[in-house]
């Protein structure tokens, strides 16, 4: 949405991120409203199906989004008069957007809202129970979560000057899946590092492109059945466990 903002109408690239969230918010609540009433896996194979169907229209749809071919040329995004087209400055711009964000969604699950989602993620029936609106939570995260991602793509084609529909398929949305769950799906720290992780491992290992499907299948499979919690929750608990029985064991 941004590249062809800024491309086609020439919208300034903070106004075409902005303008594109906005957007994508309101089709989230859409999309949201009918779509999570579904739970479990029925949520899992919708969502999937709708990305597939969505990948599929833009991809040819080559009027509006370039197709197969995407768009190349976005311009940078700059601060003023400073233009943020070199890499060690769009190094920069990028974390602060990473610590803003980590900012924000640990302020939210500290806050009531925070613990209504947690509670909502533990027990529907018992966050019912205590007067949590089940739908009208899940709407809300699911639209917030729309932002971000809206906020992430926008990023990534002002900084890579390139995007298609390619960029962001169903196998991209997997990955990001699977990133989420190796580091821990109920703790913000953990999903970032599943996420840097995943994407520093092809540089530490060359033989990871030959065999990059294996790998992460191999490594899920495995968090999954020793580390359920991911692996910051999950090491973190078994380090807490070890810790208590050393002070036991020292103190008999």
């Amino acid at each position: 949405g941004s590249a062809i903002a800024t491309t086609t109408f020439h919208v300034s690239p903070w106004l075409a991120m902005i303008l594109v969230a906005v957007c994508v918010a309101l089709l989230a609540l859409l999309i949201g409203i009918p779509l999570l009433r579904l739970s479990g896996h029925y949520l899992a194979m919708a969502t999937l199906g709708l990305n597939y169907v969505v990948h599929n229209i833009l991809l040819q749809w080559d009027e509006v989004t370039g197709g197969p071919s995407g768009f190349a040329g976005i311009p940078a995004l700059t601060l003023g008069n400073f233009s943020l087209d070199t890499p060690i400055r769009r190094h920069y711009l990028l974390w602060c957007f990473v610590i803003t964000t980590m900012l924000f969604c640990l302020n939210l699950v500290r806050s009531s809202a925070g613990r209504s989602l947690a509670a909502l993620a533990g027990d529907e029936l018992a966050a019912a129970s205590l007067g949590v609106n089940i739908q009208v939570s899940k709407v809300k995260i699911f639209v917030l979560s729309a932002i971000l991602a809206s906020l992430a793509g926008s990023l990534f084609a002002h900084t890579f000057g390139y995007i298609s529909p390619d960029t962001f398929n169903i196998f991209a949305s997997v990955q990001f899946s699977i990133m989420v769950v190796i580091g821990g799906m109920g703790s913000i720290w953990g999903s970032l590092f599943g996420a840097g992780f995943l994407t520093l491992l092809p540089q530490w290992m060359d033989v990871f492109d030959t065999y990059k499907d294996f790998i992460h299948g191999g490594i899920l499979v495995l968090v999954l059945m020793f580390l359920p919690q991911g692996l910051i929750s999950g090491l973190t608990d078994k380090l807490r466990i070890y810790l208590a029985l050393r002070r036991r064991n020292a103190a008999t």
